[in-house]
């Protein structure tokens, strides 16, 4: 099966910024060991914008246009959310 996931927090290759996403990410390693292809979504920053895998079958890819540092994503105007749309 594929799964796609969307986080507003950035997951990074070598590093974990909150529990929310340490959560994602141990929860993806699962789903894909058990054969799931998963690719997450999440916000691009200047510092992270390179797709990773972080598994075999969980692919990272930071391409969402929110602001970069919380708690700015979520006051993100309704009319900018168009423009994170693949």
């Amino acid at each position: 099966m594929k799964i796609s996931v969307f986080s507003m927090g950035t997951i990074f290759p070598t590093a974990v910024h909150g529990g929310s996403q340490k959560t994602l990410q141990t929860v993806m390693n699962y789903v894909g060991s058990l054969g799931h292809l998963c690719t997450i979504y999440c916000t691009q920053r200047d510092d992270n914008y390179r797709e990773i895998d972080l598994s075999g079958n969980v692919r990272v890819k930071p391409i969402l246009r929110y602001k970069q540092t919380y708690p700015e994503p979520h006051y993100t105007a309704p009319r900018y959310l168009a423009d994170v749309i693949l």
